[in-house]
């Protein structure tokens, strides 16, 4: 991000000073904002890939969409994306408290914030 900033000592005597400065300082989106819509229309993304032919068996040699199964595995990290069917009745989802349907702005830009500073200064007492 760009910074500039500058020191002037008007007199060359250290007495009275100017400084200031400019800086454009970005923030970061959490992971979190996008991770919780993950499954969710617009935001839905899968890739899966594959391995092509068979083996001795005749049988596909599996895939990487689930390779603990394909290894005969216990998957370590059980999850289950959320259903893209916004329906809690037919998702099988029934809160107690009722539903909610949670919407990112499409477009959300990363943060940032325009910071300036202009100072004036001056010794009055003597050394």
């Amino acid at each position: 991000a760009p910074r500039f900033g500058f020191a002037w000592d008007v007199r060359g005597d250290g007495k009275i000073s100017i400084r200031g400065g400019f800086g454009v300082f970005y923030d970061i989106l959490k992971g979190e904002d996008n991770l919780q819509f993950n499954g969710q229309a617009p935001f839905f993304s899968f890739s899966d890939l594959s391995f092509p032919g068979v083996t001795a068996g005749g049988l596909p040699p599996g895939s990487l969409s689930n390779p603990y199964a394909a290894a005969g595995a216990v998957n370590p990290f059980p999850s289950k994306p959320p259903s893209s069917d916004l329906n809690f009745s037919t998702s099988g989802f029934l809160p107690i408290g009722g539903g909610g349907v949670y919407f990112v702005d499409p477009h959300l830009r990363t943060p940032y914030v325009i910071n300036t500073i202009f100072r004036w200064s001056s010794k009055s007492l003597p050394d």
